[in-house]
């Protein structure tokens, strides 16, 4: 049996895509955020299938209808000082 090889993205493709830094892909990935991601010997990689579904899902028509949706992007989660 042969396998035909697998694309893959590496995270730093992924992050230039994005316009983000490959550090923001992985808060993303800490809170469930962005496209799915496997690991791979120990280094995250995504299939391109995966990023182009989610960045389809990223695509509005309108103002009005990306501002109804929740941001993709993770918040930063503040601690009160009584947690500190």
């Amino acid at each position: 049996m042969h396998l035909q090889p697998i694309e893959l993205l590496t995270d730093q493709h992924v992050a230039e895509i994005f316009g983000v830094a490959s550090k923001t892909l992985a808060n993303w990935r800490v809170f469930g955020k962005g496209p799915r991601f496997i690991k791979v010997g120990g280094q995250v990689r995504y299939f391109p299938d995966d990023v182009r579904r989610y960045l389809e899902t990223r695509a509005f028509n309108s103002t009005s209808e990306y501002a109804a949706i929740d941001d993709s992007s993770p918040k930063k989660v503040l601690r009160s000082s009584s947690q500190k």
